[in-house]
This record gives C-alpha cells, structure tokens and sequence, in this order.
C-alpha cells in the first residue's frame, strides 16, 4: 500500500472538524490495514484515526478511496472498505490490540513532502512491537548516508529498534539516540504555522518555556519525522506542551504509539511533562497524561525541570491582579 501511494495520481482533500486535512489515501490506508488485521487477528481490536460517519455525507470520498485500496486489494468493495474503516472507530483497549495512523502529516503528503504510516501492538499495558513506514524518506531532512528512498522503521520492546529501506527490509541497521547534553542539544518541534492558531496565553507559555530551555539548535519539521529523527540521533528533544485553549486537549494516542517505542528501543526516553510513563490504555487520547517529552534520555529529567520552571512563572503571571 506504500508503494502505491504516490501512484495514486490526484489527492481529494477534506477537513474535520478541527481543521486537519484528510484524503482518501487516509482512508484506503487505514481500511487496508484493518482488513490485514481482521483477517491475521480478528479477535484483536483496532484503535484508529479516521471514523466512517465521515464517510456518509462525502459519497465521492469513499468511491475514491475505494478505487485507491484497489491498487492493493483489486476486489475490495465501497461496503468492504465502509466496514474496515469502521473496525478501527472503538475505544476498546481489551488486550492485546492495535493502534494506527493511517497517515501522519496529511499535509506533508499533499505538499509533496514526508509523511508516514505508524502501527503499533499493545499488550501487558504497554506498547510492544511498531512499525513506521515513510514511503518518501524523511524528505529533506534525511540524514547523510541513509538512501534517499522509501524507508521502514521497526521496534520491539526489549530486542531495540532498526530502519532499513522499504526495497531491502531485511538488511536492518539499528537505530540509536545522540549522547548530546542540553547546551549543544537540537530541539525538533513543528514549523512556525504549526501556532497560528494558539492564544495569547498559548503563545506565552510557549515562548517561557523557550527561554527557561535553550538548546543549540532547533529544526522545524512535520509530526512523521519527529521521531524517527530523534531515535537516529539527528534530533535530542521534542515536546507537547499542555497548553490551554486547544482543540485537542490530550495528545491522540496514534501520533505517538509507536513512535514512542522507537525511541526507548533506541536508548531514549518518553514521558509526560511530569515525567510520568504514556499510559496507552486509556483508549483514543493520552488522557491519563499531561503533555509529552521525548529525549535522547540524558536531557530529559532537565528539560522536565526548566518546562517546570516555565509553567511556575506562567501561573505567578496569570495570578497577577
């Protein structure tokens, strides 16, 4: 199904409710996942992004995502894929079972940029096993020597986490984080229009903690290469900050599953802002956590410390008469 992505020829783009665009690669790739799914494990449950009642009132959006599946699955039907899609929309975290983002960065993928593909197993409370398909590389900012190709990114828990190209996915190469400390540290967070759409109180609480956690540089970059940059070691730190007047309170549980295991697997660690572990069992959202930190591991009780700083003079400002 990666493979065909770009073979698809010309993307139908829709918006939710909350303003993100979905395509029908969107939906073919989540209706396609699933069918894998219900067909290996069919007791297991699906936790995903894109919901069918959507579906209703776009009649043209599901035909197109239809004809996209058919690249992969020449026999699915409109009901077929309707029924897919639906597998995903639950919230049930009885064990073991599945969570996917059919497509991290939609509008990468329109832009002609990266985007990837995240699926990750969960069992015994905790992610166990993912996989990132990024079937444009990481775009520009793939590192020097890595193939400027379709790439895979693999983990499971305790064994470490390894890329390789989609091509050659048998010769894996293991994935480890830098060993930078906080002063020479590269912060990966989201590009400037990311924030346009924050509050002024949004915005203030970002830019203290900026000044209270300074590090060397910062690369701006889309959702789907985040993690995988951190676990390769071009990256050290990324944050989601728990910032008022959002839309999305909680963190959505398939934008950071799997990319959560890639980095541990590969030495780092990731938390909340109060250095709790993802709870994951919480169904669609992290709503049992503040907030995220992802690091290389030696910055990470640091950065916790100044963002911590940060919030204090927040609040002491918001008590001011």
């Amino acid at each position: 199904m990666t493979v065909a992505a770009d073979q698809i020829g010309l993307f139908h783009s829709d918006s939710r409710t909350d303003g993100s665009m979905v395509t029908q690669l969107d939906f073919a790739v989540q209706a396609f996942i699933g069918s894998r799914l219900q067909s290996s494990y069919p007791a297991q449950g699906l936790i995903a992004e894109e919901e069918s009642p959507f579906l209703r009132g776009r009649p043209g959006l599901l035909t197109q995502a239809t004809a996209a599946i058919q690249h992969a699955l020449p026999g699915a039907n409109e009901a077929d894929v309707f029924d897919w899609i639906a597998r995903g929309e639950g919230s049930s975290t009885a064990e073991p079972y599945w969570i996917l983002d059919p497509i991290d960065s939609t509008r990468g993928l329109l832009a002609g940029a990266a985007y990837g593909i995240q699926l990750s197993g969960i069992w015994d409370g905790k992610v166990q096993v993912a996989v990132m398909g990024h079937p444009r590389g990481l775009h520009n900012r793939t590192p020097d020597g890595m193939a400027r190709s379709a790439l895979l990114f693999l983990a499971a828990r305790g064994q470490g986490s390894w890329w390789a190209t989609i091509d050659d996915p048998d010769k894996l190469q293991p994935l480890r984080v830098s060993s930078r400390p906080l002063k020479d540290a590269v912060r990966l967070r989201a590009p400037q229009s990311a924030y346009a759409g924050q509050s002024a109180q949004d915005r203030r609480l970002r830019d203290l903690v900026t000044r209270e956690l300074v590090t060397a540089h910062e690369i701006p970059c889309g959702t789907s290469v985040r993690y995988p940059l951190l676990a390769l070691g071009q990256g050290d730190l990324l944050l989601r900050l728990m910032l008022s007047g959002r839309a999305n309170l909680y963190p959505y549980a398939w934008d950071h599953a799997a990319g959560s295991l890639l980095v541990e697997e590969a030495g780092g660690r990731v938390t909340d802002l109060d250095g709790k572990p993802l709870d994951f069992t919480a169904g669609r959202t992290l709503r049992n956590n503040r907030g995220l930190v992802a690091s290389n591991g030696l910055i990470h009780d640091e950065a916790i410390a100044a963002i911590h700083r940060a919030e204090a003079t927040y609040q002491s400002e918001q008590s001011q008469p």
